[in-house]
């Protein structure tokens, strides 16, 4: 973690893909804020993201998580939570209802 949260740091990242796991171990190590002050944009994938997660990293962090499900087999994005219409939970909505 300390590798990923200063290759964030020195690089001035401003958006930063991961899985829910990464963001509960942010959420645990009070010197990640330190490090992730120029992220933008956050978003989660591969399993569901629960619910507190989220309103901490909202808490924490003043940014939503954005998040989207898909199947590997059929699709890869069927739902998403986007910039505009952010809803924590399952799932938001599909891509094609997006404006």
């Amino acid at each position: 973690m300390d590798a990923v949260m200063t290759s964030v740091a020195e690089n001035k990242s401003t958006r930063f893909y991961a899985v829910p796991t990464i963001y509960i171990r942010f959420l645990n190590n009070h010197e990640s804020k330190n490090y992730l002050r120029t992220l933008t944009y956050v978003f989660s994938a591969a399993t569901s993201m629960p619910e507190e997660i989220v309103r901490q990293w909202h808490h924490e962090y003043r940014l939503p998580i954005h998040e989207s499900y898909g199947m590997t087999e059929s699709a890869s994005i069927v739902t998403f939570n986007h910039y505009y219409r952010h809803k924590v939970g399952p799932w938001a909505s599909p891509p094609a209802l997006q404006r």
